[in-house]
């Protein structure tokens, strides 16, 4: 098998696949783009063919890199012949499974990070989570990761969906926090930038010390005063206040269990 890799998408996840192969000399040969449009998103890229039918790809790739969105994966895997080629997803909570039957080489390459296009990231600092059928398309897996991140792991699938879940808490809940946070300033004239010494130190204190030892507040206190007050506060706001309640008394258990 050689190194002739085809990513199929255009979306955030593609262009950062696209970004780091370009940055640490890993050549990528094509991607299917469903607009000429989305072509301009990667001018970084000098030698790339890019094809707007998925069976032109697959003609001319060895390794098939799937970023697209978790659903569209089988869909994709149903609707074309694939000819045995090394197929690769980059999803956290997809089955590596999910490739069986439909070829003889597979994998997974995840790289846990949150993106978005035109943002520059220091790919060597983000995990990447691979899985392959067999030791030998691990191990081409492992190799292609190694070039690119400093923190390369073998995970199983189900591992990786638990990592998945520890993601999504961690990320997507943590900034719809964040989000509720500038709703409120906003609402009452406050910038947010006042904000950012606390969120600094809150995730400063949870790598070096655990978020559990280092939660604070008044759940953690059990100061019903003023969980009351905010709660009174949030009285037209029922979704926050329920999330709010929630929350408060998830940390209230926790630390009683802790």
């Amino acid at each position: 098998m050689g190194n002739k890799i085809g990513i199929i998408g255009a979306g955030n996840l593609a262009w950062h696949l696209a970004k780091m192969f370009s940055l640490h000399k890993v050549e990528l040969q094509s991607i299917f783009v469903r607009s000429v449009s989305q072509v301009i998103d990667f001018q970084f890229l000098n030698e790339t063919v890019f094809y707007h039918q998925i069976p032109q790809l697959i003609a001319k790739s060895e390794i098939i890199f799937f970023a697209v969105p978790d659903k569209t994966i089988a869909e994709l895997l149903r609707d074309y012949q694939w000819y045995n080629k090394y197929l690769v997803h980059s999803a956290g909570s997809v089955s590596i499974d999910v490739f069986r039957h439909r070829t003889e080489n597979f994998g997974v390459f995840y790289p846990m990070q949150t993106f978005t296009k035109n943002r520059m990231l220091d790919y060597a600092e983000i995990p990447i989570f691979v899985e392959a059928n067999s030791s030998r398309n691990e191990q081409i897996l492992v190799n292609l990761a190694s070039k690119i991140s400093t923190k390369t792991m073998i995970l199983d699938s189900e591992k990786r969906k638990q990592m998945h879940l520890a993601a999504v808490f961690v990320n997507n809940f943590a900034n719809r926090m964040w989000s509720i946070g500038q709703e409120l300033c906003a609402e009452n004239d406050i910038p947010f930038e006042y904000l950012q010494a606390l969120l600094q130190e809150t995730y400063l204190k949870a790598l070096e010390n655990s978020a559990l030892n280092s939660q604070t507040g008044p759940a953690k206190r059990q100061d019903y005063q003023t969980m009351q007050l905010h709660l009174e506060m949030l009285k037209n706001k029922a979704l926050l206040k329920k999330i709010y309640s929630f929350v408060s008394e998830s940390i209230i258990q926790t630390q009683k269990n802790a």
